[in-house]
């Protein structure tokens, strides 16, 4: 299915997740998160600038702002289709990874396209994780072959 520029948004494309068997959750008018095999993964629609932006956020485990981003900084000049970086939550000793990846629909976007674009975007998320930050796996992930 193809879906011109008219027809995106938020609402739509959950449908097409729903279309391909993906859980929807937290539907708003720009944003919604799907469900993968591992880690969720936020969906916001940006109409006015015509893309959509992907993004996962882990909390990492036992690890100082510093390494954690020395280690990000590693990752995104290995990796071409994700941008990685750390945030450190104020007052906490908490260090969350965020990774996103910015698909444009000038023209239109095929359905299939998209979802494959989440799953492989999630793959390479879950990869960077399990080289670079073993300690920091959640069960769900470890699971993964």
């Amino acid at each position: 299915m193809q879906l011109n520029e008219a027809q995106i948004s938020a609402s739509k494309l959950a449908d097409v997740f729903s279309g391909a068997f993906m859980e929807v959750s937290e539907l708003e008018e720009n944003y919604f998160v799907v469900g993968t095999e591992t880690v969720p993964v936020e969906v916001k629609v940006n109409s006015e600038r015509k893309y959509i932006k992907l993004e996962i956020v882990q909390r990492m485990n036992n690890i100082s702002i510093e390494k954690a981003t020395k280690i990000t900084n590693k990752i995104n000049s290995e990796r071409l289709l994700a941008r990685f970086f750390c945030l450190e939550i104020e007052d906490t000793d908490a260090v969350l990874m965020v990774a996103d990846y910015h698909l444009s629909f000038d023209r239109g976007l095929i359905a299939y396209h998209l979802v494959n674009s989440v799953k492989f975007f999630e793959r390479i998320f879950v990869a960077c994780v399990r080289e670079n930050f073993l300690d920091n796996l959640k069960p769900q992930i470890e699971t993964i072959n």
